[in-house]
């Protein structure tokens, strides 16, 4: 009795065990007597039949069932041909599922039947209600096929037909004698969704990824939504910049808007799976969705920076918020559905590799690193309990995860606090930072809970080999600084401080809000606002007065309409300075790129630079092509970032 009442979801567990075990030989009998029978309607009243004795207990399933058994035939009006419109009848359907039954699933024909009837149902029905997260299911009541459409021509054209609608097969499964409780499980998760999905790589992709209904209906609000405020001033910045620090980090970069929202789609998704994996699963009400995309809820954990004013960050504006609140509701009620429970993928990685385009991903030299050599890497150093690790190039944080799983291994009394601030990463990548970040935060897990005290997550969006000391256009003591249209140059030792130039940074991007569309404020008020909030002595009036500098670029993107990213670019373009000879470990996969891939003429030099001072240059200048950016990388983060006697560990 003590086990039922201290550990409810053991409880659970054991109770759905005992179920499945008297379910298996009902769904036996069920495939040995159906696979007799030759009519597809026949074949339906036994499937109903089945459904009954295996969901039918509970009041809200009965309904599903009815509901099920009697839309039989519904009627579809304006389906949209080619060159007219008609009215036909769908086998099954009840909210957005729509399900056709044919007599073989087998035969081609019957196949290719079936889904000429689901486009039309589907177009029928979109038609009408313009809902975009249907469930298409075609099946003989053994083989089971799930569709979802393709929205580009629907999204694209405002006349379109059923002959312009192509369906993607997103799962299937066939009925066997030996995988009874597979097929439980099966139909829960598509009709009843009663019980938490077991988090898999698989389906997740399945049901976050490019065919799953979850990511279509999601696509299609984002695309009409970002369509009628793109020409905002500080959407058009946040786009630009996203394009310029992909470009510049690999040489050449075509950005598309497609791409962006894609990118913003899974930045949404990140921070809810976040959420949801910190809770236990517990259900997102509308008031704490708003706080996970605006932050406030992770701030309220005494996370910092896991949300920031990033280039997807736009969504959580006031009036993009509400406007795209369908699409946080829908990530959110699917995510409710499963079990994060000891998932051991890196789930993250999975979804995004499946949305971007592997020719696309090569081409900016992202080759995952295997889980099972990062975890072989990190093993043989020789992590001490006080170990500080940098990734400089983290990517979606696989090095950083497995540090963070050895560290807990071999000091399982680390604090979560300590794990943050040990464990570190860069990437010139906007959204492998925050699903680096994720994937950490759900590294340590619960944890997180027992901070006592605000904690900064030391994963940074920056260029590795890009700092102020030594960067191209150096001259003495001065370093180029770019915000908005404005280039200007301030003074080196404005970073010889990190803690004092984020929060003048800080300072000077709240003094520009408050006073934008007035005078500019005194130096004089900049710096007594920052000596407050700072508490510590200052540094002489010329460094301040570059500090100001900053302030006055600030408030001038700021009256141009031209600011949402700025402050966030500053205070992690600059990290890697902050970073010298800071760490026992260096560990990671650097970017698999030639000096030949790189196109961008600033970042040619930089290289060229580098490759001079450190030795690495081919003596031969027509071998200069060849250079692999990874043995730059190699010489310039053991140099730069490794304490005496720290170690290096590349993939190479």
């Amino acid at each position: 009795m003590q086990n039922i009442i201290h550990n409810p979801i053991q409880n659970e567990k054991n109770l759905l065990k005992l179920m499945l075990d008297a379910f298996i030989p009902l769904i036996q009998n069920y495939y040995k007597h159906i696979s007799t029978i030759d009519k597809e309607k026949a074949r339906k009243e036994n499937f109903v039949v089945l459904l009954t004795m295996l969901f039918g207990q509970e009041p809200e399933n009965q309904l599903v069932i009815q509901r099920f058994a009697s839309g039989a035939e519904k009627t579809m009006r304006q389906i949209p041909l080619k060159n007219r419109v008609k009215t036909g009848a769908a086998d099954t359907q009840f909210d957005q599922i729509i399900i056709e039954f044919e007599r073989d699933l087998l035969l081609k024909s019957k196949k290719a039947e079936a889904q000429a009837q689901l486009v039309e149902y589907w177009a029928s029905d979109f038609k009408t209600n313009r809902v975009y997260n249907y469930t298409l299911i075609a099946t003989d009541c053994i083989h089971w096929t799930i569709y979802a459409p393709h929205l580009d021509a629907v999204l694209s054209a405002s006349d379109w037909s059923v002959a312009d609608i192509e369906l993607k097969e997103v799962q299937s499964f066939t009925l066997a004698p030996d995988n009874a409780a597979d097929f439980y499980h099966f139909l829960n998760r598509f009709l009843f969704k009663s019980e938490k999905i077991k988090a898999t790589l698989q389906r997740v992709q399945e049901d976050f990824g490019e065919f799953s209904t979850t990511f279509l209906h999601s696509m299609a609000i984002l695309k009409k939504h970002f369509e009628s405020c793109k020409a905002s001033g500080e959407l058009q910045v946040a786009y630009q910049q996203w394009k310029k620090f992909l470009s510049i980090a690999y040489g050449s970069f075509e950005g598309s808007e497609n791409t962006y929202l894609i990118h913003t789609y899974l930045s949404i998704f990140s921070k809810m799976l976040a959420f949801n994996v910190l809770e236990g699963g517990q259900w997102m009400p509308q008031l704490e969705i708003e706080r996970v995309i605006t932050g406030q809820y992770f701030v309220s954990k005494h996370i910092q920076n896991f949300v920031e004013d990033d280039f997807f960050n736009w969504v959580a504006k006031t009036q993009h918020l509400n406007a795209l609140t369908d699409v946080f509701r829908t990530i959110a009620q699917q995510l409710a559905l499963y079990d994060f429970e000891e998932v051991q993928e890196d789930i993250l990685k999975g979804v995004y590799q499946e949305l971007i385009d592997l020719k696309t991903r090569h081409s900016l030299g992202e080759y995952y690193t295997p889980d099972w050599l990062c975890e072989k890497i990190v093993q043989d150093c020789a992590l001490k309990a006080d170990s500080t690790v940098l990734d400089p190039s983290c990517g979606s944080g696989s090095f950083l995860l497995a540090t963070v799983r050895a560290l807990k291994k071999r000091f399982p009394d680390m604090t979560a606090d300590a794990l943050l601030q040990q464990v570190n990463g860069i990437d010139i990548h906007p959204l492998s930072v925050q699903i680096a970040k994720t994937n950490l935060l759900l590294a340590i897990g619960k944890d997180i809970q027992h901070l006592k005290r605000p904690v900064a997550m030391q994963i940074f969006l920056a260029n590795t080999l890009y700092s102020p000391k030594g960067a191209v256009e150096l001259f003495g003591a001065d370093y180029r600084v770019e915000i908005d249209t404005e280039k200007f140059k301030i003074a080196l030792a404005v970073f010889e401080d990190d803690k004092l130039f984020d929060k003048a940074v800080q300072v000077a991007d709240d003094l520009a809000e408050l006073s934008k569309g007035e005078i500019d404020l005194p130096i004089s008020v900049f710096t007594k606002t920052l000596q407050r909030q700072h508490a510590q002595p200052l540094p002489d009036i010329t460094i301040l007065e570059h500090f100001y500098r900053i302030y006055r670029a600030l408030k001038a993107a700021k009256e141009a309409k031209r600011d949402s990213i700025w402050r966030f670019i500053l205070q992690n373009t600059y990290k890697p300075y902050f970073f010298q000879k800071k760490f026992d470990f260096v560990v990671g996969n650097p970017p698999w790129l030639t000096y030949a891939d790189v196109k961008n003429v600033e970042y040619q030099l930089r290289l060229r630079e580098i490759a001079t001072q450190y030795r690495v240059m081919p003596k031969k200048i027509a071998d200069f092509p060849h250079l692999e950016i990874a043995a730059i990388f190699l010489a310039y983060c053991a140099s730069n970032f490794l304490r005496k006697g720290g170690k290096i560990a590349f993939v190479l």
